[in-house]
């Protein structure tokens, strides 16, 4: 865990008002508490940071905090220190206990980039480096991208309309489905993505953007 975060956590909890030192609490307990999160509704309109749910390899939920954002690229941590670097809202490296995505290229030519500019049938391709049962394995992915209608999130008490985007990607060896429900202003708020070929699913709900 970053040392500013610490602080931050400490100032939290130390606070006069009771809303603000019951968020503290709220989010001490589910950065070094048990697994699972699911922060109530007051904690999420009171966020101070920005901030993420995520589930790893269908493991239980987890509260990650945006630690860094630098070059385009945004680094999110668990409460472990693990590491998952976004750009666009697509997964693009990870540094976790066990397999990881290594790298991905080509990234300046993801559609993502701006996603409400996408239309049916836009391609990409990349190479895309993981490790599957800490084996490394290369390949060359290729998406296509299609608009698959609409669909309303809810969080903290609040509906989001959205737009569902479905990536169909391919390699030499097998395929697999990629999903982000993005808003009016290309914000993705969920996802589903995977960090390997067809392996290690991630799924993601965004609790609050960073500032741009």
């Amino acid at each position: 865990m970053k040392r500013p975060i610490i602080i931050l956590l400490c100032l939290l909890l130390q606070a006069c008002s009771a809303s603000t030192k019951g968020l503290g609490q709220s989010l001490w307990d589910s950065l070094f508490g048990t697994p699972g999160v699911q922060l109530t509704d007051d904690d999420i309109q009171n966020m101070p940071y920005a901030s993420q749910y995520m589930q790893l390899n269908g493991g239980p939920q987890l509260f990650v905090v945006l630690a860094f954002s630098e070059n385009g690229q945004q680094k999110w941590v668990t409460q472990d220190q693990a590491t998952i670097v976004t750009r666009h809202g697509r997964i693009i490296k990870t540094q976790l206990g066990g397999d990881n995505l290594l790298e991905v290229n080509n990234l300046q030519a993801d559609p993502l980039t701006k996603p409400n500019q996408i239309i049916d049938g836009v391609s990409w391709t990349r190479t895309m480096g993981w490790t599957e049962h800490k084996q490394v394995r290369y390949a060359t992915a290729r998406s296509e991208f299609r608009w698959e209608g609409t669909d309303t999130l809810t969080l903290a008490g609040e509906s989001t309309q959205v737009r569902v985007l479905e990536e169909t990607v391919s390699t030499d060896q097998t395929h697999w489905r990629n999903r982000y429900w993005i808003d009016d202003e290309g914000q993705i708020r969920q996802s589903e993505q995977y960090l390997g070929a067809n392996y290690f699913p991630v799924k993601t709900t965004l609790i609050k953007a960073a500032k741009s």
